[in-house]
């Protein structure tokens, strides 16, 4: 959880280059959004189990997606199949479901 936090606050005070650079943009959103659901798992017994698991977990695949966009964006590959989309929503839903 500390390095998801430190990456996101890393990448987020270098806003020179994020400005310039779309991968950096990505991999801060999935930063961010990965800190946040690690900080909610942390914070469990003190927030309701609804946003300690659920929430949390969603947060994760959000920021998962979100660093892979950047990877990506960064390596410059072309656009993938709409087929990962649809089975990456499946997978969170399937999550989501379990959780």
């Amino acid at each position: 959880m500390l390095t998801s936090v430190l990456l996101a606050a890393g990448l987020l005070l270098v806003n020179r280059i994020i400005a310039n650079d779309p991968s950096l943009r990505l991999w801060s959103r999935g930063a961010t959004l990965c800190s946040a659901g690690y900080i909610l798992f942390v914070a469990r017994g003190a927030v309701p189990d609804l946003f300690s698991i659920v929430v949390a977990n969603t947060l994760l695949i959000l920021g998962t997606g979100w660093l892979y966009l950047g990877n990506r964006q960064y390596f410059d590959l072309e656009r993938e199949s709409t087929w990962y989309w649809v089975m990456a929503a499946v997978g969170a839903a399937a999550i989501f479901y379990f959780t």
